[in-house]
């Protein structure tokens, strides 16, 4: 018989610490799960001794990675998914309005912590004794990446590590797990104009869509994480962090395109010609995208990515017969002299994201 995916489910829990196992508390639709084991496996060179085949293949340890592709929910728990990419979170209570709260991802004060979690990966069998349960102790989040579409539903793709894999047969009596979506309704689209894109903050800019790629540099599990005496990774430490922001631009003017290569803000009014300059055009950052409907009485569920610097590049402009013209951005957002470098803002009604153990 075929077995389907469409029972198999993705979820986690927050770790108090380092080696110390949560419970699934939290569940999210997928429309991909690849999160699985990795194995280290060394096939023996050759050798002298009466055969040209290879004489045998050695596992020699194992740790976890791979990820995710959803439709992002706002309703609670993608808050917990935010905290454990940024770090850090603060929340606002009762705003924008009453039983609905402003909470705000940013990097914690030390800029390389970010908490562990436990990973789960509901595998479908042929009945539900068969079904497999993955538990993955002891991961971080490695990469997020935020699909703004110019009109449609706002998509993410999570990536992680781990270190100790494990599994258990029938999830749902050996380990207690029991699975709760969320709905659908507080899936943010990017359309809305209470919404929008701005560059820089204040000015709006109207792009066809828009991929924010957040990364979070964790040490390389076999290569500078493997020690004699463990099958598992040693540990997984950040050792630096990157945001990159892409998107195309229908030209009307020729502003940024001359601001971001020639310096020259006013492409229009530029009489004689102007040459190559070597300032990068810089500029704060914001994108917001709502749900489609109300969470409190008058205010939508809300996601905000915002940059205190992000220094802009653009492609050679590349013009197609019959096509629009389009000017292709590339940001990358750096360390500002005084604002937040970059937070996540998420608007709901959970009450704050307050980290286990923290």
């Amino acid at each position: 018989m075929t077995v389907t995916s469409s029972r198999g489910a993705f979820g986690w829990g927050c770790q108090t610490a380092k080696e110390s196992v949560a419970a699934i508390s939290y569940w999210h639709r997928a429309h991909n799960v690849d999160l699985g084991i990795v194995e280290s496996r060394e096939v023996l060179d050759p050798e002298v001794g009466g055969t040209i085949l290879p004489t045998g293949l050695i596992k020699t340890g194992a740790h976890a990675a791979g990820g995710v592709d959803i439709s992002p929910r706002l309703e609670d728990d993608i808050g917990w998914l935010f905290y454990g990419m940024m770090g850090s979170c603060a929340t606002t209570a009762d705003s924008p309005e009453n039983d609905m709260h402003h909470h705000e991802f940013t990097f914690a004060t030390d800029e390389s912590s970010i908490p562990w979690l436990t990973l789960a990966k509901w595998m479908p069998g042929s009945s539900a004794t068969e079904d497999i349960g993955l538990r993955i102790t002891d991961a971080k989040m490695a990469a997020m990446r935020l699909v703004l579409p110019g009109r449609g539903r706002v998509r993410m793709r999570l990536d992680f590590l781990g270190t100790k894999p494990e599994f258990l047969a029938d999830p749902a009596a050996n380990a207690s797990w029991s699975t709760a979506f969320e709905e659908e309704d507080s899936i943010p689209i990017s359309a809305k104009p209470s919404g929008g894109f701005e560059m820089p903050e204040g000015s709006a800019v109207y792009p066809m869509g828009c991929v924010i790629d957040f990364t979070n540099g964790l040490t390389d599990p076999v290569r500078q994480e493997g020690v004699i005496g463990k099958y598992y990774p040693d540990d997984l430490a950040v050792l630096g962090r990157g945001v990159i922001i892409r998107f195309p631009l229908k030209v009307t003017n020729y502003d940024k395109w001359s601001t971001a290569i020639f310096n020259v803000t006013d492409a229009s009014g530029q009489a004689s010609f102007a040459e190559w300059d070597p300032i990068t055009y810089s500029s704060t950052f914001e994108v917001n995208c709502e749900s489609p409907g109300l969470c409190g009485t008058a205010n939508p569920y809300k996601l905000t990515v915002y940059a205190g610097e992000v220094e802009w590049v653009v492609d050679p402009i590349v013009m197609v017969g019959n096509q629009p013209v389009l000017v292709n951005f590339t940001g990358t957002v750096v360390k500002p002299a005084s604002l937040t470098a970059f937070k996540i803002s998420l608007e709901n009604a959970t009450e704050n994201y307050t980290w286990p153990g923290s």
